[in-house]
């Protein structure tokens, strides 16, 4: 499922923020990149700034929506597995990972809103969408 998402990522062409220019004295003949590089959510900070209202329209398909459903995703996975851990049935386990998941988006967009960026129904449906697909792949382990 993972490999599909990232696939359709690739399709649509979503990168990467641009690399810094290169210096003028680079050779005309260096290699282009082959492939683009899909961004994850490991490429940003975790605290880094909201979306500006001023910074433009608020799209379905953007960077920031990646990493809003692959941090749901992994907020939810990795807190199924950690009260696994801690000795909680599988169906215990399922409802903690899934509202950790669910407090880790909404507080998100409630940091958005304390410091003045744009709360955005967008975010949290891409939030909603990571949380169901870790708990698909929590549900089925055991």
């Amino acid at each position: 499922m993972m490999a599909a998402l990232l696939g359709a990522l690739w399709l649509a062409g979503v990168q990467a923020p641009a690399q810094a220019p290169a210096p003028a004295a680079a050779p005309a003949a260096a290699p282009a990149r082959m492939a683009p590089r899909v961004a994850f959510a490991a490429d940003t900070p975790v605290s880094a700034r909201p979306r500006r209202r001023d910074e433009g329209p608020d799209r379905w398909f953007a960077e920031d929506k990646v990493k809003h459903f692959l941090m749901s995703y992994a907020v939810t996975t990795v807190g199924y597995a950690f009260a696994r851990s801690a000795g909680l049935r599988h169906g215990e386990a399922l409802a903690a990972g899934t509202g950790a998941g669910m407090v880790a988006g909404v507080w998100k967009e409630a940091r958005d809103r304390r410091s003045g960026g744009d709360v955005s129904a967008r975010d949290l449906a891409w939030d909603v969408l990571g949380v169901v697909a870790g708990s698909q792949v929590a549900a089925r382990t055991r």
